[in-house]
């Protein structure tokens, strides 16, 4: 039993002061007066006891200690750490404290079902957040919403500060407190901040809430693309796509011109905004020859981009000056041999009785045409297009033009090149060329790394199975070519 006793003396004093208070208040306009704290409202506040009559009753009231129903969000009973009616089992009020009389109870070591997100002790740490609760402070000018701490406690955050003070309107709903307007100002309050719109205020200094975060937007991804505008028949292009998101990229793909995709995707490591990616391909082997590539981009959320292209075309094929032909050389014909004369040997008279031997004389020497073979296969170029000198580990591109100057096809035409210094050999064929027909063949000498600068003698042959031809042509390997 709790009980307070208010000497006459003390008693006189504290009515001359209630008094007083009563006529200040009775001064301030309506509009301006908040609700504070005072001695009347039936609860005993920390500096009414032994004056106050809110003190007087042994209900329970604030200052006793206890952290009573109603009084959580305001008197100082509920401030403290741990209290017995605040649902936990705190270390000393075990056996007296109804907190702990019933299990599961927030303290027991167990995340009970209603406890997430109540019971940190149990459950773990909580959201730090806003929550939908509101009040006017304890000046009366206050406007504060209820927030939710890491470790599960709440407390009443400042908002803003009112003028004239702080009202609870539609506060059976819910919503925001108010502000009291300024005095003989005139405003109509909204009805519900559903007419009145999320985050806005009305005339009367209303404020509704906060708005809802807006709906997360995750665009496509976007691509480009650049392809060289020009490059040597079969070497090899390298081709750079670059791809844009405004979360992350994941993946970068190239296509041929037909839309197919060419080898693997390229994956993008982390998290990133761009990426790029050099590929390589091999350009067409034809001189003169358009080639296109395409791209795309795709985005974590495997959204792909829109295909984005560029093209190229293979260099011209070198002007080859005009080929003579070289003169026909008409067979030789020896002149013709005249036999010497003829001496008929002595006649040796006859020594015996038989007739004497008579010599036979000799045939003359038959006439003998010579003729030489002609080349059917006449080489009208050979020669390195694009340059005859070359780095250590990269490749010379070798062009032959020859010309089938028979009136017949020939067949089994086979092409080889080599280099014995570098132990390099390449060969093509065999292939078939018509009659007076012409050809043109591409060889592409691979050179060593290792090779050594210097010029080196390359061997080329042309031969099927009835003539064969051979020519050298120079080149030099060099690391600043």
């Amino acid at each position: 039993m709790r009980s307070a006793f208010i000497p006459g003396v003390v008693g006189s004093i504290v009515l001359l002061l209630f008094l007083l208070s009563v006529s200040v208040l009775a001064s301030v306009p309506v509009s301006a007066q908040y609700v504070a704290p005072l001695c009347g409202d039936n609860f005993c506040d920390p500096d009414e006891q032994g004056w106050c009559s809110d003190c007087d009753t042994v209900s329970p009231y604030c200052g006793d200690s206890f952290c009573d129903p109603g009084e959580s969000t305001w008197c100082s009973d509920c401030t403290v750490p741990s209290y017995c009616g605040d649902n936990f089992c705190d270390p000393g009020e075990s056996g007296w404290c109804s907190d702990c009389d019933v299990k599961p109870f927030c303290g027991d070591g167990f995340c009970d079902s209603g406890e997430q997100g109540v019971c940190a002790k149990d459950c773990g740490a909580c959201d730090e957040k806003f929550l939908d609760s509101y009040r006017c402070g304890t000046n009366g000018y206050d406007r504060q919403r209820e927030k939710q701490k890491s470790d599960c406690s709440k407390e009443w955050v400042t908002l803003d500060t009112c003028a004239y003070g702080c009202r609870k309107i539609w506060a059976d709903s819910g919503l925001p407190v108010g502000c009291e307007p300024a005095p003989d100002e005139g405003c109509t309050p909204v009805v519900s901040c559903v007419s009145l719109g999320c985050g806005k205020t009305d005339s009367c200094g209303n404020f509704c809430g906060s708005c809802p975060a807006p709906a997360v937007v995750d665009n496509a991804p976007t691509a480009t693309i650049n392809v060289p505008a020009s490059a040597a028949p079969g070497s090899q292009l390298s081709i750079l796509v670059t791809g844009n998101d405004d979360k992350d990229v994941s993946q970068l793909l190239l296509f041929d011109s037909s839309n197919v995709q060419i080898g693997t995707p390229f994956d993008c490591a982390g998290i990133l905004t761009s990426c790029s990616h050099a590929f390589t391909v091999t350009a067409p082997s034809a001189f003169s020859t358009a080639y296109t590539f395409k791209a795309r981009s795709k985005d974590s959320a495997n959204q792909l981009s829109g295909f984005v292209s560029g093209t190229g075309t293979t260099t011209a094929a070198p002007a080859v000056p005009p080929v003579v032909p070289p003169p026909v050389v008409p067979p030789v014909v020896p002149p013709p041999i005249t036999p010497p004369p003829v001496t008929p040997p002595p006649v040796t008279p006859p020594i015996t009785p038989p007739a004497a031997e008579v010599a036979e004389m000799p045939k003359p020497l038959q006439v003998i045409a010579v003729k030489f073979p002609l080349q059917p296969l006449f080489m009208r170029a050979l020669n390195f297009p694009d340059t005859d000198c070359v780095r250590p580990g990269e490749s010379a591109l070798l062009a032959v033009k020859v010309q089938n100057t028979a009136k017949a096809a020939l067949k089994d035409i086979s092409f080889a090149a080599t280099v014995p210094e570098l132990g390099v050999r390449i060969s093509k064929g065999p292939v078939k060329l018509k009659a007076n027909g012409k050809l043109t063949q591409l060889l592409r000498l691979n050179i060593p790394e290792d090779a050594e600068e210097g010029t080196y003698y390359m061997r080329f042959s042309i031969s099927n199975n009835k003539f064969s031809r051979t020519v050298h042509r120079t080149f030099v390997v060099d690391s600043s070519c």
